[in-house]
């Protein structure tokens, strides 16, 4: 491989490395055990059934198969094969655009994967590699704790009077395009190497993919770039390659995997077109391109100078509104128009219900909110949590619409309906979702890079276990923010609520202890 005019990633500090991984029969058959039977199978013909009922006897020569492919830096061609699904989304069937393609690959390799994913994880922790700035694919981080820290800096920021500016970047087909050659040498600055770097390689390179439709299939083309669609390791390898993308930047940067997004204050325009520029150079330099039209500019608060930002002498453009991590955001940071689309968009799915099942009975109804009406007002909502009592109102209509769908309840009231299905209202569900995302970040099941909470000075009273500090605040935004909001009920809860040692147990006990709140809403 040649490696000219390729440049060296910065160096990291340090000194650790992983060569050779030996896996386990207890592995390979916990693996199998834990393999859900309903998995499509690849290219090998092998269902995910087959080889977990063959568990107890496969585990073996499964195992001696996964080491010697280890140990030789060798795969199957079979396991490099991929069959691609096409899947119908939406428009005129017959342009190719409007499919989605599903990359289906071998089950058995995608266990073996799946344990070496393990191990470079554990590795890649352990030697604390893995940026801040991601959130994608990594244990106890999620959209919903980038966009908690998100806010958290912005409603401080307008606390403080200040106007902030984001700028939300978009690469073309960045799984797809990621190059190997600058992939490989990204993998050896962070540790990995031996033979455990042979394997990847091999991993990489000489891999082809095929359309299936039912019984026929395409010639198979070669992937020359990316890393493999459909594959357990693809996602990790990708978060290595765009690790260092943050490095050496003044403004804050916040990715979930190839999402990105830079802000500062409005005031730090000249920072903020410089760390642009530094990330056009990054681009650049390893070959992951942006989509510069569609990267755009979002000022955020009053009298903000919204200021032009531009990349390779293009100028960005501004939004009012901008969709992140499936929450709408909006230039006030009051998120009418994404309480206002998701109420719209869980009223047309009533719509369909009302038109499409013509018997309902109480349990199938209660299913059908709780997964699909509920999901769509109830996503990320510890972000957007209304602050006012309109938009909560709104949003509780729709679920008091969803709730008449039942002929013999239809005249009851709002409240007997809800006791009649076993629902409570989604006031009270929001009230309980701080609690249980409070719960998780104060034990740590989930991950914050810095803390949003102050916790009270005085903790040696009765009921002051995790005891919260009130803040003071003049802003709207602020006080409505999850830290603040939730101040009080949380100080409410019992000690033994705050010291349950699982979330199951946690949500037990605020259901006890939030028992009158459970059909409270607003009018």
């Amino acid at each position: 491989m040649k490696t000219s005019n390729i440049p060296e990633p910065q160096p990291k500090n340090t000194t650790s490395s992983i060569h050779e991984i030996l896996i386990t029969e207890k592995c390979v058959l916990t693996n199998l055990n834990n393999l859900k039977t309903n998995k499509s199978m690849g290219p090998d013909g092998i269902p995910a059934v087959l080889l977990k009922n063959t568990a107890a006897s496969i585990s073996i020569p499964l195992t001696m198969i996964f080491n010697k492919s280890l140990s030789d830096g060798k795969l199957p061609k079979m396991w490099k094969l991929a069959n691609v699904i096409p899947i119908f989304k939406k428009g005129i069937k017959t342009d190719p655009n409007n499919y989605r393609p599903i990359s289906l690959t071998s089950i058995c390799a995608k266990l073996m994967e799946s344990i070496l994913k393990d191990s470079l994880t554990i590795f890649l922790n352990d030697t604390n590699f893995l940026s801040n700035s991601q959130y994608g694919f990594r244990s106890g981080r999620s959209c919903t704790t980038q966009l908690i820290e998100v806010m958290n800096d912005f409603s401080t920021h307008f606390e403080n009077k200040e106007t902030v500016d984001i700028i939300y970047f978009d690469f073309k087909k960045a799984f797809d395009t990621v190059p190997h050659n600058r992939l490989l040498l990204k993998l050896k600055q962070a540790g990995i190497d031996g033979n455990v770097l042979k394997w990847v390689t091999d991993f990489l390179h000489d891999r082809k993919q095929r359309v299936v439709i039912d019984s026929a299939s395409s010639t198979g083309i070669n992937i020359e770039s990316g890393v493999p669609q459909g594959s357990v390791l693809g996602p990790l390898l990708f978060l290595i390659f765009i690790n260092d993308l943050p490095d050496n930047l003044e403004s804050t940067c916040k990715m979930f995997a190839d999402d990105t997004k830079l802000y500062n204050l409005s005031k730090k325009s000249s920072s903020l077109q410089s760390d642009i520029n530094k990330l056009t150079d990054w681009s650049n330099t390893w070959q992951l391109k942006f989509n510069i039209d569609k990267c755009k500019v979002l000022h955020l608060g009053k009298n903000n100078p919204c200021n032009a930002y531009f990349m390779n002498g293009q100028q960005l453009l501004t939004v009012n509104v901008e969709r992140d991590l499936g929450v709408t955001f909006d230039s006030s940071l009051e998120f009418k128009e994404h309480i206002t689309k998701c109420s719209s968009d869980a009223n047309k799915l009533i719509g369909v219900i009302k038109r499409n099942i013509s018997y309902l009975n109480k349990d199938s109804l209660r299913i059908l909110i709780t997964s699909l009406i509920r999901s769509k007002l109830e996503f990320c909502n510890c972000i957007w949590s209304p602050i006012y009592k309109w938009q909560s109102s709104m949003l509780e209509k729709v679920q008091r619409r969803a709730t008449k769908l039942l002929p013999q309840i239809k005249n009851f009231s709002y409240e007997d309906r809800l006791k009649y299905l076993n629902l409570t209202s989604l006031k009270y569900r929001r009230i309980r979702g701080d609690l249980i995302q409070t719960f998780k970040f104060l034990k740590g099941y989930d991950v914050l890079s810095k803390n949003i909470f102050s916790m009270s000075d005085n903790t040696n009273l009765r009921n002051n276990y995790l005891k919260l500090k009130t803040i003071y605040t003049k802003n709207p935004i602020r006080s409505n923010f999850l830290s603040n909001r939730i101040t009080n009920t949380w100080n409410k809860l019992s000690t033994c609520a705050k010291e349950s040692n699982t979330i199951n147990q946690f949500k037990n006990f605020i259901d006890k202890e939030l028992f009158e709140l459970r059909f409270e809403f607003d009018k």
